[in-house]
């Protein structure tokens, strides 16, 4: 960002998508780094579930979205100018078919609003940790076997000559990620069809797809809507103005206008206050390598919510990262 900054032409932008975007998106954005954008391809993989659901195309359905990333809800989706989402909450198809397969009837039925993913492991925490027992490893483990699995079998071919067997290398590689995706926490398999990929034809771009949509918007001239993490700017009123946020974003003009939510339900209000706090902290403490900053934002976590464990949890993180991160202080 610093080298974008210096040498990048005005009006440059910088799209991230490096995970926990919620934390490094605030950190880019308290480092004074206004032309960076966070994006993830959770919410618009999800609409696009819900096109495929009702035999429409990707853009025909739009939701409003409100929260922080991978800790966000649908507040409406739209589909022909009507609301769908109270459907979508009920019909066991969408249960069967989309991502919905992880939560329980009761549960959506409960919250009222459409949940993003990961909020399973705040809704059924002692699920999630008698699955991943059950399983025998996180999705970091599995994620790190499908990486060794293809490195190994890419290792004695030549991208030159082999072009098309690489990808298909690659292509059954990440059609076993995308099976597997939120398997061990779950427990529940998202039965999707075998991934497949064609480079003559067109598809939905995953995070690239995310980020091309930006700037087609943009460079078209059109007003459109995309869901981003930016700076909240009064789209939930019970945040700071420089908290970045995972919302529904209007982009026109050259200019991106997150969308106002007056009325979040004090249940989600107060989950997204306890991890945008430990956001706010964490990236303060990164920016800063500052030790105790980071153990009392992974103490008020609520997946933590333990001195000890922050206090291990730091420690682990600072060492594992000593070659990238250099010495904290405290």
């Amino acid at each position: 960002c610093a080298l974008v900054k210096k040498h990048a032409r005005p009006g440059a932008r910088v799209f991230n998508f490096t995970n926990p975007v919620g934390i490094v998106s605030q950190a880019l954005r308290d480092l004074g780094y206004g032309f960076t954008y966070g994006i993830c391809d959770a919410p618009s993989g999800m609409l696009g579930q819900f096109a495929r659901l009702y035999g429409r195309a990707s853009g025909d359905i739009r939701g409003d979205l409100f929260g922080l990333n991978h800790l966000s809800w649908f507040h409406k989706v739209m589909l022909d100018g009507k609301d769908i989402m109270p459907e979508l909450l009920r019909n066991p198809e969408a249960r069967q078919t989309t991502d919905l397969k992880f939560f329980d009837q009761a549960l959506l039925t409960f919250l009222g609003h459409i949940p993003n993913e990961y909020l399973y492991y705040y809704y059924h925490p002692e699920r999630v940790l008698h699955n991943i027992l059950k399983a025998g490893k996180t999705r970091g483990d599995s994620i790190l076997e499908i990486n060794e699995g293809m490195r190994a079998e890419m290792a004695g071919l030549d991208p030159k000559k082999d072009f098309d067997r690489c990808l298909r290398v690659f292509t059954k590689w990440y059609g076993i990620r995308e099976a597997q995706y939120m398997a061990s926490e779950t427990g529940v398999r998202r039965g999707v069809p075998p991934w497949t990929f064609d480079a003559f034809e067109p598809d939905e771009g995953g995070y690239a797809g995310v980020a091309l949509n930006f700037i087609d918007i943009e460079q078209s001239g059109r007003k459109d809507s995309m869901i981003l993490t930016v700076p909240n700017e009064g789209a939930v009123d019970f945040l700071e103005d420089t908290d970045t946020v995972e919302v529904t974003c209007d982009i026109t003009g050259g200019k991106c206008v997150p969308r106002k939510f007056p009325r979040v339900p004090d249940d989600q209000a107060e989950l997204i206050r306890r991890v945008k706090y430990f956001e706010r902290l964490g990236a303060r403490a990164i920016i800063h390598r500052d030790r105790q900053m980071a153990v009392k934002a992974l103490m008020l976590h609520p997946l933590v919510n333990s001195f000890s464990l922050a206090q291990q949890l730091a420690d682990a993180y600072i060492g594992l990262n000593a070659a990238f991160t250099g010495a904290w202080n405290g």
